[in-house]
């Protein structure tokens, strides 16, 4: 989409469309930042003890309530799921950013990387 950028490896003060990224919560650092879309926006952040995933729900969807609905689930599924299948739930709550979920961050190739290199279809196998 027009004004946004592909982010890897950027400081503290990442920008990917045309503000910067709510930072994460308190006890966590910005180390880059993922994507950011039109409800959310996710970053690599670094906790006392490992890498996580940070994911927030962006200004204007904090004042929608099926957004803050749909985030809710997400968090409810993944502590459901403990790990099986998709990243562990580290933790969530909400502060002055707004909502956050903080999850296990797993390397590897993203699924945009994946269809780009092979574009044979997934087996849902």
């Amino acid at each position: 989409p027009k004004g946004r950028t592909e982010n890897q490896h950027h400081g503290p003060r990442c920008t990917i469309a045309s503000a910067p990224m709510t930072p994460p919560p308190s006890g966590y650092e910005l180390v880059r930042a993922l994507s950011e879309g039109p409800l959310e926006e996710t970053c690599v952040a670094r906790g006392s003890d490992a890498l996580v995933v940070c994911k927030r729900l962006v200004a204007a969807a904090r004042a929608m309530p099926e957004a803050r609905a749909a985030f809710t689930d997400e968090v409810t599924l993944l502590g459901a799921l403990g790990g099986r299948a998709a990243p562990t739930l580290v933790s969530a709550g909400e502060d002055d950013g707004g909502p956050y979920l903080l999850m296990e961050l797993v390397e590897g190739e993203s699924l945009r990387e994946h269809l780009a290199r092979d574009e044979r279809p997934l087996d849902a196998e």
